[in-house]
C-alpha cells in the first residue's frame, strides 16, 4: 500500500470518527453547553476532511458507452483502461485512479 493510499484511508476513518461524533453532539439536549460550538467545530472538521481527498465521481452506464473515456477526460490523462468488451450485466463497482502514485479519483 503506497503512502497516498494510507492517507487516503486515513482520511476516510478520520470522517467517519468526526460524523459518528457528529451525531452525538445533536443527540444531547439543546440546553447542553457548548452544543452549538461543538456542532460547528465538527462540521467544519468534516469540510476540510473532504476537501483533503479526491473526489468521488460515480458514472454509470452501459457497457461500452464511453464511462472510461469519460474519466479519461475529466482526469486529463489515460487512467482507465478502455477496452471493447462485450455487454454484459454486472455489479456496481468502487474504481480508484492514480497517477504516479496520487489519487486523482
Amino acid at each position: 500500500m503506497t503512502a497516498f493510499q494510507e492517507n487516503n484511508e486515513a482520511l476516510s476513518r478520520n470522517e467517519f470518527l468526526a460524523t459518528e461524533l457528529l451525531k452525538i453532539v445533536n443527540s444531547l439536549p439543546g440546553f447542553f453547553p457548548l452544543k452549538n460550538e461543538l456542532q460547528e467545530k465538527l462540521d467544519n472538521l468534516r469540510s476540510i476532511i473532504q476537501g483533503l481527498r479526491p473526489p468521488r465521481v460515480m458514472v454509470i452506464g452501459r457497457s461500452r458507452s464511453g464511462k472510461s473515456s469519460l474519466i479519461n477526460a475529466i482526469c486529463g490523462l489515460k487512467v482507465a483502461k478502455v477496452s471493447d468488451t462485450t455487454p454484459e450485466t454486472g455489479m456496481a463497482e468502487w474504481k480508484k485512479y492514480y497517477h504516479n502514485g496520487s489519487d486523482l479519483l
